[in-house]
This record gives structure tokens, C-alpha cells and sequence, in this order.
């Protein structure tokens, strides 16, 4: 539980964060409130329970192990890296399973208790000893519990998203249909009653969803980005500290793009390749 709570304080803070939001705006209906947060409940429950990881497989488009030359290269390596994954962390689930997904970006990702993705990108481009690297990192997510935060945030942002969706519609109707039944003749007493103060609250609505948002995927990202480290510091202990430095080298040298600016960068879920690889050669 520790570990868990260590690994997903950012989680927990967005999420008080989020009530602390939802409050504000509805202190003077608790009922509404409280079913806004009997909702979060059902989406955290679902989203930390087998549906919420088989729903995310199916909305991120992967698919499973079946060709052959796809089966004999990564289950050995696999099942390799999981066994001595699982003697720093004897409760490492027994039910993980890998997964393709067919984009050429070179990459491994994990969501839920039992799910690695591995892209089409990463098979074609990577060594034994690099996949290797990357599989003992991704284990490294499961072992620390932080990879079921991926689908609270997608079923909670979701959420978020349909309900300000569904305030911004209402502005808009409302806007509409005083539009269409006030008389052209009134147009000014009716922009000064109407008109101006709807765009008002739909300015003041979208800049307060803005700063929301962006708070968000500062503190997420933050948390995110030490959870790569840590990551990378299980592979090492599991003994795959020249495989994932290995994997990393690659993927800086193909990895060449124009430079993000200050806010993408402080977004990002992951660190520069440059900053893992420096930290992985400190390590004894």
C-alpha cells in the first residue's frame, strides 16, 4: 500500500484536486455533488477492475500475440525477464500478458495489473538484449503499482470532459434560444441583458476548464515522469541495467525531433532519454 500510495501521489492529489473542483462549482447542491462523486467511485472501481483494463485494450486498438515468428521471439524473453522480475518482487502477477500494437513509434507501455504493449516499431528495430531492457522497465511499472492510474485517468478525464462538454452545450442552447425569440428591436437591451453575460460565462467556464486541464497534466505529468525513473531503477536491480541502456542508446539516436517547448515538456509523461540514460550509468 505504501509503495502504491508512493507511486501514485500525483493521482491522489488530481483527484482531490478534481473534488475540490466539482465542490466549488456545486457547494450549493450537495446532491449533485454527491452524485458526481458516486460516479468518480464507479469509474476508479471500474477502471482498477479486469473490465477497465480489457476496455482499454479494445480502445487503444492492440491485439494479441498469434503469429508465429511474433510468439517464438517474445515469449522467451518474456518469460525470461519475468522470472527474475519476480524474485525482487514475488507478488508480480502471475496473469500478465503481452501485447502488439501496430504502429511503426518505437515503444513498450503498461496499463492495468496485467498488460505490456509492445509496438510493431520496437520488434522490427530493437536486439533480444534491448527487448530484454525494455520488458524488465515495463515490469517495473507493474511491480511499483502505478500502471492501473492510466486507466483512472482515461474513464475519469472522460468524465471530466462529457461534463464540461454538457455545460458549455447548455450555454450555447441558451444563447440560441434567446437569440431567437427576443425581437430584433430589442437588440441592445438584449445584448447588455443576454447576450454579453452568457459569453461571459462561457469565457469564464472555458478559461477555468484551461487552467484545469493544463494544472492536470502538470502535476500528472510530473508524477509520471519519477515513475519512469523508478522504472528504470527495478530493471536495473533485476539485472537488465545494460539491456535498458542499451534500448535507451537506440532510441536516442533514432529518436531525433525538434524541441519541445517548456510547457510540452513539463506535460510529458516521460522524461528525456538522455536524463534516463545519464541516471542509469550513476547507478551502481
Amino acid at each position: 500500500m505504501k509503495n502504491f500510495v508512493r507511486s501514485n501521489m500525483a493521482f491522489i492529489v488530481w483527484l482531490v484536486l478534481c473534488m475540490s473542483f466539482y465542490f466549488l462549482l456545486f457547494h450549493g447542491a450537495m446532491n449533485v455533488f454527491l452524485v458526481i462523486v458516486i460516479v468518480h467511485l464507479i469509474s476508479l472501481t471500474i477502471a482498477f477492475s479486469p473490465l477497465g483494463e480489457w476496455a482499454m485494450r479494445l480502445i487503444d486498438g492492440v491485439r494479441k500475440i498469434e503469429i508465429y515468428g511474433e510468439v517464438s521471439y517474445i515469449y522467451p524473453l518474456f518469460t525470461e525477464v519475468y522470472y527474475e522480475a519476480a524474485k525482487h518482487n514475488p507478488k508480480l502477477s502471475q496473469k500478465i500478458e503481452v501485447f502488439i500494437k501496430d504502429e511503426a513509434a518505437i515503444n513498450a507501455y503498461t496499463y492495468g495489473s496485467n498488460t505490456i504493449i509492445i509496438t510493431r516499431g520496437a520488434l522490427e528495430s530493437l536486439g533480444e538484449d534491448q527487448m530484454k531492457g525494455l520488458i524488465a522497465h515495463e515490469f517495473g511499472h507493474l511491480a511499483n503499482g502505478d500502471t492501473r492510474i492510466k486507466l483512472a485517468l482515461t474513464i475519469g478525464g472522460g468524465f471530466f470532459s462529457i461534463f464540461y462538454v454538457v455545460l458549455n452545450g447548455i450555454i450555447r442552447l441558451l444563447n440560441f434560444f434567446i437569440r431567437v425569440f427576443y425581437f430584433k428591436t430589442l437588440l441592445s437591451l438584449y445584448n447588455l441583458l443576454f447576450v454579453y453575460p452568457l459569453r461571459f460565462i462561457r469565457f469564464v467556464l472555458v478559461k477555468t476548464i484551461w487552467l484545469f486541464q493544463t494544472a492536470s497534466a502538470l502535476l500528472i505529468g510530473l508524477g509520471s515522469r519519477n515513475n519512469q525513473y523508478r522504472a528504470d531503477e527495478f530493471a536495473c536491480t533485476a539485472g537488465y541495467k545494460e539491456h535498458l541502456l542499451s534500448s535507451l542508446y537506440a532510441l536516442h539516436e533514432m529518436n531525433i525531433i525538434g524541441s519541445a517547448s517548456l510547457m510540452e515538456h513539463l506535460k510529458s509523461g516521460s522524461p528525456h532519454i538522455a536524463s534516463r540514460i545519464a541516471r542509469l550509468e550513476r547507478m551502481n
